[in-house]
């Protein structure tokens, strides 16, 4: 074997060159770093996502409390419109008669806004869609059957009808807190106005009864 085989016999044996220190660490730290921006990025595109959503299908602030107000004086209607015959005081009587046309005449209103401003229809409306008001309208016709089978009637309904108009009346307010329709606050003062004169009627009943 002559010098130039020698030679390349030993060089074809001789192991790869070791890679410099500290190359696999530099790449893993490269790594994390693009992995984290790209998490980044991915969380950013998330959030506008989500704002972008929300922005879209958010709804006018006083509008729910505008469907709550239609559908408890719906309701408020009905259960005058099964009790109020069964009341023995003239005076209570005819507050409650008062309190259901002013209660319809607020119904209407609020059913033709809700249609013309917001575009929701009242018939589709319905108190099983919203529990907690299905739950209290159920209490209160609970309450008044109760009362009339223990001959209690009167002073439980003009303590009912005092509280079913207190909250007719914050609702009211808030309402017009938030509104700018020139319309539905017309429709709210009117109400609340006559809300309050029949709220010291009821409460007057209530105090002269105990």
């Amino acid at each position: 074997m002559d010098n130039l085989e020698y030679l390349n016999q030993i060089s074809s044996r001789a192991p790869a060159p070791a890679a410099p220190a500290g190359t696999s660490l530099l790449d893993n730290k490269l790594l994390r770093i693009v992995l984290g921006a790209l998490l980044g990025i991915g969380l950013l595109l998330i959030i506008l996502l989500a704002a972008s959503g929300s922005g879209k299908s958010s709804e006018p602030a006083e509008l729910a409390n505008l469907r709550e107000l239609y559908l408890r004086t719906n309701n408020l209607t009905s259960v005058i419109g099964t009790y109020n015959k069964q009341i023995k005081n003239s005076s209570l009587r005819f507050a409650g008669s008062s309190l259901s046309v002013v209660l319809e005449n607020s119904k209407n209103n609020f059913s033709s806004l809700l249609e013309s401003d917001y575009g929701v229809k009242p018939s589709d409306l319905k108190p099983e869609s919203f529990p907690a008001l299905a739950s209290a309208f159920s209490e209160l016709s609970s309450s008044l059957e109760t009362a009339r089978l223990n001959g209690l009637l009167d002073r439980t309904y003009a303590n009912e009808m005092a509280y079913e108009i207190s909250v007719l009346l914050i609702l009211e307010n808030s309402v017009l807190e938030k509104t700018s329709s020139e319309t539905l606050v017309s429709a709210l003062k009117n109400s609340s106005s006559s809300l309050e004169t029949l709220s010291e009627d009821f409460s007057k009943y209530s105090e002269s009864s105990q």
